[in-house]
């Protein structure tokens, strides 16, 4: 009976001593390599211009190309200015005509009255930009609106002095340099118009590089404000290791030098690193793995180490670990 009590009482010992031994054993294991972590690069695509989502061609997880068409936002306003600009240029081509053929006073009254009825639309556009502009002041519209009025209110202004630069040359006459000025004025009208078409390319979103559609901000039919990321594609072909490695092991780093790795529960083969970059100044690291919590709070270098082979399951956010020399 003395025997199985002594036991009994002895179990419980056997059993704290073998937690201390595990836990000793798992935190001196631990100690022996780096552990960093899987980055890639993620780009946002957003529109220059804002308007309401009218197409969308990829969906999350979708693989994409360089130059693939992504979305279509559409705007009546900027289809309203490249109409406008169009208008500018036809009338700016026709009074090129009427002064090579010389200046009638049939010209010259029809180029008034076109100069008369400029000056109607910017009376028009400058009080719509100052109501519109107040509405502003006062919180009552998004500045993306306040642009697109302010914009036409200039092209309203560049038609009006185009038409009177064009009315005071008909009076001129038809001298080699008023003609010359005619031409320039055509031209100025022609480039005006491609800016406004310029304008309207920027509401077509394209892949800025090949990858993966990582995450959608927005769906058809929603508005999109000017510079707010539609969409952000990841990319898969170019993945990085982040270390974060104390001042005290860094001199174990080397641009160039090769490392081996291995990727938990991913694969039972090891991976090849070499190191691309070395942070040129420490810092307090914004990534410590839970082995290092708790230690001596020294400073850290950025060190990125590059895959020298492909694995297909190698995903960002997955954490690798290099044994310690």
């Amino acid at each position: 009976m003395d025997i199985k009590k002594n036991w009994v009482l002895l179990i419980p010992v056997l059993v704290i001593i073998l937690a201390i031994i595990y836990t000793l054993s798992q935190s001196t294991s631990d100690d022996d390599y780096w552990v960093g972590m899987v980055e890639t690069t993620y780009v946002d695509v957003a529109s220059e211009l804002p308007g309401r989502v009218d197409s969308l061609f990829v969906a999350l997880g979708d693989t994409v190309y360089k130059g693939q068409r992504l979305a279509v936002l559409q705007t009546s306003k900027i289809d309203a200015l490249v109409d406008q600009a169009k208008a500018a240029v036809d009338i700016a081509r026709s009074q090129h005509k009427l002064i090579q053929r010389g200046n009638s006073k049939e010209v010259i009254s029809s180029m008034k009255s076109l100069y008369e009825l400029t000056q109607e639309q910017h009376k028009l556009a400058e009080k719509t930009w100052k109501r519109i502009d107040n509405l502003y002041r006062d919180g009552a519209i998004s500045g993306e609106e306040k642009d697109i009025v302010y914009f036409k209110y200039q092209a309203a202004q560049k038609e009006m002095e185009t038409a009177k630069n064009n009315y005071d040359l008909a009076k001129r006459g038809s001298e080699p340099e008023v003609k010359a000025m005619a031409k320039s004025l055509a031209r100025q009208a022609e480039h005006t118009e491609q800016l406004a078409k310029l304008a309207a390319g920027e509401l077509t979103l394209y892949a800025p590089r090949s990858g993966v559609i990582s995450s959608l901000l927005i769906s058809e039919g929603e508005v999109s404000s000017l510079g707010y990321p539609v969409l952000t594609v990841m990319d898969i072909s170019e993945y990085k290791a982040v270390f974060q490695v104390r001042q005290d092991d860094i001199q174990q780093f080397r641009e160039g030098s090769k490392f081996t790795a291995i990727i938990p529960g991913v694969s039972d083969e090891s991976i090849e690193l070499e190191v691309q970059y070395i942070a040129p100044m420490l810092d307090f690291a914004n990534w410590i793995p839970s082995k290092d919590r708790g230690k001596f709070d020294l400073k850290t270098f950025e060190v990125h180490l590059i895959p020298l082979e492909k694995i297909n399951e190698l995903r960002p956010g997955m954490t690798l670990a290099i044994p310690m020399k």
